[in-house]
């Protein structure tokens, strides 16, 4: 969502309005103004500037496919079912179904390719740890949170292995107001989610395989996904936290009236790019 420079007013109902709270009034350009999440940047295939600049690489950026009858529907759930619909209308990249469905609908192989290799996807529906902030505003931004897991001093203190999801200062109905539109279960099974993480990779520091055995084998996540989800957690680079492609010229319209524009053309290629 972009604010027109040349069009705002200085009103500021813009800034009253957001339901996030987002927009934010200029007082040297007497505008108002927000994040455009680097839109520039983000159409010739490079990450945000808050992503690439971030010290702990929590940030990811991807592609997601998504049903848009079936996302149109999940606006029109309760509260309680808001998520699991949303998830729902979210597809798989990796099938076959929905390939030949998004490559019908004109979507070019380098949006494909990179939704297949989306951390985005992986957060949402593969880990299910990654939540819309306000679900029940029903706007749906494409912006998702992981639940804080916090700690808990008492028990560090007290060498106790790890807290249960029940002992975390932030209170699940609290997180669920922000991420679930009030839904407790939902958070709760995303804190376990993080939780078996942690213990996994702690067993696993400190070579207990009996204990590795017995959280895999009662787990809400396989071995796999647990590795998968520790090195995009701690060890994934640039090119697997950022999986963007470029816009292509033939995408983005006549280039003399879009020159100084960014995103014309095909990386790599001369001529072909502003």
């Amino acid at each position: 969502v972009l604010v027109d420079q040349e069009k705002c007013k200085a009103w500021r109902y813009c800034v009253s309005a957001c339901p996030y709270k987002k927009v934010y009034f200029n007082w040297n350009t007497v505008k108002s103004e927000k994040c455009i999440f680097c839109y520039p940047r983000t159409e010739n295939g490079e990450s945000t500037i808050c992503s690439k600049s971030c010290v702990g690489k929590i940030r990811n950026l991807g592609v997601i496919l998504y049903d848009a009858d079936a996302f149109a529907e999940a606006m029109d759930s309760e509260d309680n079912d808001l998520i699991e619909a949303f998830k729902q209308s979210i597809l798989d990249p990796n099938d076959e179904n929905n390939i030949k469905a998004a490559e019908s609908s004109g979507i070019n192989a380098e949006w494909l390719k990179a939704a297949s290799k989306s951390p985005v996807y992986t957060y949402i529906k593969e880990l299910e740890i990654a939540l819309p902030l306000h679900p029940e505003f029903r706007t749906f931004p494409s912006v998702f949170y992981v639940p804080p897991l916090s700690p808990v001093m008492a028990a560090a203190e007290a060498n106790e292995e790890i807290p249960s999801d029940a002992d975390l200062r932030i209170p699940v109905k609290y997180l669920s107001k922000l991420f679930s539109a009030g839904s407790e279960s939902v958070i709760e099974g995303v804190l376990k989610r993080l939780l078996l993480i942690r213990k996994y990779m702690r067993a696993k520091g400190l070579d207990e395989k009996a204990k590795l055995d017995e959280i895999t084998n009662n787990s809400l996540l396989t071995k796999e996904l647990i590795e998968k989800a520790h090195r995009l957690f701690t060890q994934a680079k640039a090119d697997e936290r950022f999986v963007l492609p470029q816009t292509f010229r033939a995408e983005a319209g006549d280039p003399y009236e879009n020159q100084g524009l960014t995103g014309l053309g095909i990386k790599g290629k001369k001529g072909l790019r502003k």
